[in-house]
C-alpha cells in the first residue's frame, strides 16, 4: 500500500522500480530511474502537445499528467530504464553472455508499447482539442 505522505514521484519511483522488479533497489538507482521518468514525460508531452510535469520531477511543483497516462509513463521509463542497464551491463564480463541480449530485448518491447501509448494519447489529445491542432496555413501569392 502506498505511503500517503510519498510525492508522485516516489509513488510512480516505486511503481517503476515493481515494473523492474528492483523492489529493493539493488540494480537501479534513483537518479536513473528519474531520468527515465523524465524522458518518458518528455515523449508524453511531445504527444500531447502541451508540458506535463510531475511532482518532484525535475522541479515540478504539481502533477499535471493523468492518472490515465500513467501507464504509459511507467512502460516508457522502463524501457528508457532498461537500454540504460543493458549498456551498463554490456560493459561488465560477470553478468553472464544473456544478461544484456535478455535486457536489451526487454527495453525494445518497452519502448515498442511505449510508441503504441504514445499515438493513443495524441490521438486522444486531438480529438479533445479546443482548437485545431495544426497552425492555419499563410498563403500568399504575391
Amino acid at each position: 500500500m502506498a505511503d500517503r505522505d510519498q510525492t508522485d514521484l516516489e509513488l510512480l519511483r516505486d511503481r517503476l522500480s515493481t515494473i523492474l522488479m528492483d523492489t529493493r533497489h539493488t540494480s537501479w538507482d534513483a537518479d536513473t530511474l528519474d531520468e527515465a521518468l523524465r524522458l518518458a514525460l518528455v515523449n508524453i508531452s511531445q504527444a500531447a502537445g502541451t508540458a506535463l510535469t510531475v511532482q518532484g520531477l525535475a522541479g515540478g511543483d504539481e502533477t499535471t499528467l493523468t492518472e490515465a497516462d500513467q501507464g504509459a509513463l511507467i512502460t516508457g521509463a522502463a524501457g528508457y530504464a532498461g537500454r540504460a542497464r543493458a549498456l551498463d551491463l554490456a560493459e561488465k564480463v560477470s553478468a553472464g553472455p544473456n544478461a544484456q541480449a535478455a535486457l536489451a530485448e526487454f527495453a525494445r518491447t518497452q519502448m515498442e508499447l511505449f510508441q503504441e501509448q504514445l499515438g493513443q494519447i495524441q490521438q486522444r489529445t486531438l480529438h479533445t482539442a479546443a482548437g485545431a491542432p495544426y497552425q492555419a496555413l499563410l498563403w500568399d501569392e504575391h
